[in-house]
């Protein structure tokens, strides 16, 4: 990515919702992401299609998508309030 590029930010709603079959007695999660700034929305059967996708439109390799570091910005690594102006 060239330095000039302004950095990335983007805000997405995660709805998972629930679903039980009586017939074959057992639950299902469904995942639902929402892009806050464009309204659009997908849905996903599998946290695993959940993490796919956000990895091709934030354009993650699977290194780079793969580390998660506790530091002094907060969980995770990251700051838990948001950046100043």
């Amino acid at each position: 990515m060239p330095l000039h590029s302004p950095p990335l930010r983007r805000t997405y709603l995660l709805r998972i919702v629930e679903e039980h079959s009586l017939a074959l007695d057992r639950r299902t999660l469904r995942f639902i992401l929402q892009e806050v700034r464009t309204g659009q929305w997908e849905g996903f059967g599998s946290i695993d299609a959940l993490a796919a996708y956000l990895r091709s439109q934030l354009d993650l390799d699977d290194k780079e998508g793969a580390t998660s570091t506790a530091g002094p910005g907060g969980v995770g690594g990251f700051q838990t309030e948001p950046p100043g102006p």
